[in-house]
Parts: structure tokens; sequence; C-alpha cells
């Protein structure tokens, strides 16, 4: 498929008007089925799915420019503001309208994370949709970075290689990009990143089409069999990959809040601990 470039062109242009996939195809000059393998074989996933990321990325570019979520929803292509909203939420684990008043809380947290001091450094987050499970054996991710890179690095195992839904876990450092992964559900898991350059326009934080993302299609399956390790490379983004709609500062502000109650358990224990020693 040589025409990829002008294909993802066109399906950025139309995604919201409601464009079909035979619609595109035809127009490329091919039948439905032909160019829906073709497309998954180059970008890794369905035209649909290529074309319902444009459509949220749309409404999130309007929403991060002022627009109300109304408008927001029609320049993302959605009829319905309840499918707007389910789908919406689905990918960015906020509805549209807590997305629109949490735009410069989590800006800020962002910021914050990019200063942290060494030892506060790989902040953690875990989906709370999916239970911990308790195992010996852990995941060591290194991601290899270009050597003029200064941001932060976000890598999360997700369940399929489109990362268009929050993470099972996720990690974020800012100095050693090495992150360990461990006591997820059974399962196969991708491990993705992406990188963000430092920047003082809060668009680059929450807009991730220019972010640089490492995946190579490596999966790994849990539980392990032993301690395991790869690598995966930071890089620009290429015209083939699917729009990365993850909600990073969203992610980032739950797993602050999730090392928050973590210390207060850790606390309360050595409280406990403290009182049985002196009775």
């Amino acid at each position: 498929m040589r025409v990829i470039k002008e294909i993802i062109d066109y399906m950025n242009q139309t995604a919201n008007q409601g464009i079909k996939v035979e619609a595109i195809a035809a127009k490329f000059g091919y039948s439905k089925f032909h160019f829906s393998r073709e497309f998954k074989k180059i970008t890794g996933i369905s035209p649909n799915e290529y074309l319902a990321g444009i459509k949220i990325d749309k409404g999130i570019l309007s929403m991060l420019h002022g627009e109300s979520v109304i408008n927001s929803q029609l320049e993302a292509g959605h009829a319905s503001s309840g499918t707007f909203a389910n789908t919406f939420s689905r990918h960015t684990g906020l509805s549209p309208r807590e997305y629109a008043k949490q735009v410069n809380e989590l800006y800020e947290t962002v910021k914050h994370q990019e200063t942290v001091d060494e030892d506060q450094d790989s902040l953690f987050f875990r989906n709370p949709n999916y239970p911990t499970v308790v195992a010996p054996y852990k995941l060591t991710v290194h991601v290899k970075v270009p050597d003029d890179f200064q941001g932060l690095i976000f890598s999360g195992m997700f369940l399929k290689p489109n990362p268009n839904h929050q993470p099972v876990m996720g990690r974020c450092r800012v100095k050693e990009f090495t992150y360990l992964f461990y006591h997820l559900p059974k399962g196969q898991y991708y491990p993705l990143a992406c990188g963000i350059r430092k920047s003082q326009n809060p668009l680059h934080y929450f807009d991730l089409q220019k972010a640089m993302r490492a995946c190579d299609g490596q999966f790994v399956t849990f539980p392990l069999e032993k301690n395991e390790e790869i690598t995966i490379e930071l890089r620009e983004k290429k015209i083939s990959d699917p729009p990365l709609i993850i909600n990073l500062p969203n992610i980032l502000s739950n797993g602050i809040k999730q090392q928050l109650a973590r210390n207060k358990k850790a606390i309360k224990r050595k409280m406990s601990l403290k009182n049985r020693k002196v009775e």
C-alpha cells in the first residue's frame, strides 16, 4: 500500500464527516476487505479503530482550544452526545465535561512531575478496574532514548498494541528510563512508551500526536515464569502510527493520588506496630 500517507491524510480530513471504510477503500481503488487487511498490516490496527482515534483527538483538540463540549462533540463528528461521552470516557478516563474542567490542574501536575527529586522518581499508576495479582517475577522495560532528550517518559502495559485505552499499569520517569512491572492479572500485554519533551505549551501534554513513542509490537504474557527484561526504543512519530489518545496528565494525577493513599497505609501500619510494641 504505497499511498499510505495520502490515505491517512484523507482519513484525517474526513473522519469527522462520517466517512465509512468502504468509501475510503473505493476512493483509493481497493475492495473493503483488501484495504482493511493491508491497512492493519501497516498500522497495527483496523481502519475503523484509526478513524475512531482521529475523531476523539479532534474532540480533545477542540476542547483544548476553548470550545464547549457540544461544539467539540460536533467537531469530532459525533451526532449523539451520549456516544461521544462514552467513547471519550473510555479513551481518556474522564467525561468530556470533567476533562474540560481539569485541564489547568492536570497541566500543573505534569509540570510538577518534570521536576521531581531523585528518590521521588518513578511515579506509578495501577488501573483500578483490574485486580492486583501477587506473583514472584517482574518485567523490566528499558526505554532507549535519544541523547538530547529532556522531559518525561511514560511507559505502560496495554492490553492492545493500539494505545487508545488506559493501561493496566504505568510508570512515569524523568531520569533513568527503566521501568518495573509486576503483579498484573493473567493476560497478554504490550509494553508501550510515550515521551514528551519539556515545554511551556500545555497543548503538548494533552495532544500527544507529536509525542515520541516506543512501540514495536513486542508482547509479554503474565504471569511470568522468571524475571524478564526487554528494550524498546523511543522514536519520532511515523505517518502510519495510530493516534495516541491516552490522557497522560490524568493518569499521572491518579498515580499521585494512589501513591498518597499507599503512603498513608504504610504510616498506619508503622504506627500500629509501634503501639503493639509499647503494649
